[in-house]
């Protein structure tokens, strides 16, 4: 019997840390997706001001 619990324990630890495991690449994978919104809201008003400053700098 005390073989059976473990193996059940065993199981059910390796169920708990697979699941752990999958809600962490989730959280980074939202994390990454979060970070290249930003970066591409970055760079879109950085080349707007780029064009800007050239057109106004223009006679």
């Amino acid at each position: 019997m005390k073989k059976d619990y473990c193996k059940d324990f065993i199981i059910f630890l390796c169920v708990v840390g697979l699941v752990g495991c999958l809600y962490s690449i989730y959280q980074l994978n939202d994390r990454i997706s979060k970070l290249e919104e930003y970066q591409v809201e970055n760079s879109a008003s950085r080349e707007t001001d780029e064009i800007v400053r050239f057109l106004d700098s223009e006679p």
